[in-house]
């Protein structure tokens, strides 16, 4: 876990400061960069249980070229969901992507691959456990840009897909171009 974690920060470091210096590609908006905010309707479901709960996503990307860009993702829960008695949520997780994408007039379509970790909670009677669980992270979306510098998004992603945890999710967000 310690040695994904070393890669997982090495590898945003890099991204954050030698990506800047590449010859980006401006979308149709002429701008690189964005910040955006995501609501994610997730469903965590493991040894036979299904959690439903929400979450809210910050998100930085950028262009590396015409057809592909790089995000970071950072979230935390805001509804839990209880199963026989246990209360389930989300703690936090991040997530770094490749995305590649095809941009024509006035939208988007991209995909997502990349790596994520997220910190879930299970309470009950007073008593909480908490774990961790990272892995493969993918998802396709629909972007439509509107103004000079924003646009809406509709995603579809498994936040972490591995043999024991499976995470899809329903997003919908904004982005702020800059």
């Amino acid at each position: 876990m310690k040695k994904k974690m070393s890669i997982a920060a090495l590898t945003i470091m890099a991204m954050c400061t030698v990506a800047p210096s590449l010859a980006m590609a401006e979308n149709a908006q002429g701008k690189t960069s964005y910040m955006g905010i995501t609501y994610q309707a997730v469903s965590f479901e493991a040894a036979g249980y299904e959690a439903d709960m929400g979450a809210i996503t910050l998100k930085y990307g950028m262009s590396l070229s015409d057809m592909f860009g790089a995000e970071l993702r950072f979230g935390f829960g805001i509804n839990d969901d209880t199963i026989e008695g246990v209360d389930i949520e989300i703690d936090h997780y991040w997530g770094i992507y490749l995305k590649p994408k095809y941009e024509a007039d006035g939208f988007q379509i991209y995909g997502l691959l990349g790596y994520a970790s997220a910190e879930l909670t299970a309470s009950y009677g007073g008593d909480s456990v908490s774990a961790d669980e990272d892995g493969l992270s993918y998802g396709l979306g629909f972007e439509w840009f509107f103004g000079n510098s924003m646009s809406a998004n509709v995603e579809y992603m498994e936040i972490i897909n591995d043999s024991d945890f499976d995470s899809p999710s329903f997003n919908i967000g904004l982005n702020y171009y800059f």
